[in-house]
């Protein structure tokens, strides 16, 4: 679906991006870009509701973490340069954007907030866990995270 997508975003960037009319090998070329994003948002929705859907089925208490993912993904600050005006020094804006797309990628947020009322009824329980600020170096995860079960990482992967 990735290639799918990057060769449907490819095409449509062939368009001249200045002109009054948009022609209709253009608006074909938009339609199957929207298409492509509305098929990994439904293949992304049908997972989710799977998956929570086995969680549920096959546990009785599910602990998740409440992540700000609207902070998690905002935009880069822009950093001034003292010495010259009107010019900005690297703010790493390339990783963060990567990083952005990433985790809406993996759909982090519509993720969990279908559980609670599958929780109700199914006579469950379910923990909001707070996110935590501070976190073991890289490698060095925390013992009782070691338990953890699946992973879940993007689609396409």
């Amino acid at each position: 679906m990735a290639q799918e997508l990057a060769e449907a975003q490819r095409h449509l960037a062939t368009f001249p991006q200045r002109t009054g009319r948009r022609t209709k090998a253009h608006r074909a070329a938009a339609r199957k870009v929207a298409n492509v994003y509305a098929k990994a948002r439904r293949k992304r929705l049908d997972f989710h509701h799977k998956t929570a859907r086995a969680l549920i089925r096959d546990h009785d208490v599910i602990a998740h973490e409440r992540l700000n993912t609207a902070g998690m993904t905002k935009t880069a600050a822009p950093k001034p340069d003292p010495g010259q005006d009107g010019a900005f020094r690297p703010n790493g804006a390339a990783a963060r954007a990567g990083l952005n797309k990433s985790i809406l990628d993996a759909g982090w947020g519509s993720f969990s907030p279908g559980w609670s009322h599958r929780e109700e009824a199914e006579a469950g329980a379910l923990v909001l866990l707070a996110a935590r600020r501070r976190f073991p170096g890289p490698g060095h995860p925390h013992p009782r995270l070691q338990r953890i079960g699946p992973v879940l990482s993007r689609l396409d992967a």
